[in-house]
């Protein structure tokens, strides 16, 4: 695997509900991360009003491969001329990796049998991945209708190991569980891959159908 693809799954690959959240003596809830660090809840930046964009978001005619999760009902639909996948076996977190065909592109399929509030989701990534990039922060969020279902559409920049990264996720729970769809390349690279990156994103559905 490519040196960008390896350095983006180590931050990655700790970005994804690795802490607990714990109450204080004051009433104040913190985040408990593995490496002993925690953070106050209100110090991330999910706190911001989140906007709705209106417009319905499909997936493409040619994503005819349905990659199915056997650990909630979601599935995402591929363009196999674009994206090969596996089983994950870089990151354990991770049930699906996707490798773009054509260019320096990757994707990972985060799934949990758990049901978790969209913004909260989203706040946890944020604040694992500070832990490894402390710059990271958000530079694009909204809410979108994709596929029939309610999602929240993160975009995210951080540093590791002196390179500039972009990680742009789907996030989205239901009561069968949820899940984090995350796509992630070099910054320089994102208006290249802007409509790959929106193609799979918008492959994410949660019926199986």
């Amino acid at each position: 695997m490519k040196i960008l693809s390896l350095i983006a799954l180590l931050i990655l690959s700790n970005a994804v509900f690795a802490q607990q959240m714990a109450v204080t003596d004051t009433g104040e809830t913190v985040f408990l991360f593995k490496d002993g660090t925690w953070a106050y809840e209100s110090e991330s930046d999910i706190n911001m009003v989140i906007e709705t964009n209106d417009m319905p978001f499909e997936k493409n005619d040619d994503a005819t491969f349905k990659v199915k999760s056997k650990v909630n009902n979601t599935s995402v639909f591929i363009n196999p001329k674009d994206w090969k996948f596996a089983k994950s076996t870089n990151n354990p977190d991770a049930e699906y990796e996707f490798t773009y065909q054509h260019g320096d592109l990757y994707a990972m399929s985060i799934t949990e049998e758990i049901q978790i509030e969209l913004e909260q989701l989203a706040d946890l990534a944020l604040l694992n991945l500070r832990a490894f990039a402390p710059n990271a922060k958000i530079v694009n969020q909204e809410f979108r209708t994709v596929n029939g279902e309610r999602v929240l559409h993160m975009e995210f920049q951080g540093t590791g190991n002196g390179i500039n990264f972009s990680y742009v996720g789907y996030y989205y729970s239901n009561e069968m569980g949820s899940t984090q769809l995350v796509v992630y390349t070099s910054t320089s690279l994102v208006p290249k891959y802007r409509s790959a990156i929106e193609g799979l994103l918008n492959g994410l559905t949660a019926n199986n159908a």
